[in-house]
């Protein structure tokens, strides 16, 4: 049995919930000027883990529709599989340890193995 959230994850930018995402997401995209970092934040259920995992497949997609990631690449259904070492979710709320810490920091200085862009997703981090 799946969960509801995990089996219907937006996988497209424009399927996100909230329009200011969309917006602020697709702006991002278009720019030749992106952030290093992103902090996604809000209450609980409305998006922000889909929403980087999203900007991260559409950050490393081969073949992207305008700033869509086409989710049929290698890349793409790499990260729909969850099974790229480039792109490392990590849950704050268990691994709040100093060493859990150290060993992300050190995965931080490798470079992409396979894609792009090394993504750094650290979820529940109150």
């Amino acid at each position: 049995m799946s969960v509801f959230f995990l089996k219907h994850r937006p996988q497209r930018v424009a399927d996100l919930d909230l329009p200011e995402v969309v917006k602020s997401i697709t702006m991002i995209l278009e720019s030749k000027d992106r952030p290093q970092s992103f902090l996604f934040a809000g209450p609980k259920g409305s998006g922000k883990t889909s929403a980087a995992r999203l900007l991260a497949r559409a950050l490393n997609c081969e073949k992207k529709e305008g700033i869509e990631p086409c989710n049929k690449c290698d890349n793409c259904r790499e990260l729909l599989r969850g099974a790229s070492v480039d792109v490392v979710e990590m849950d704050a709320a268990s691994n709040r340890g100093i060493d859990d810490v150290r060993v992300m920091k050190e995965r931080a200085y490798l470079s992409p193995s396979k894609l792009k862009f090394k993504v750094f997703v650290i979820d529940e981090a109150h």
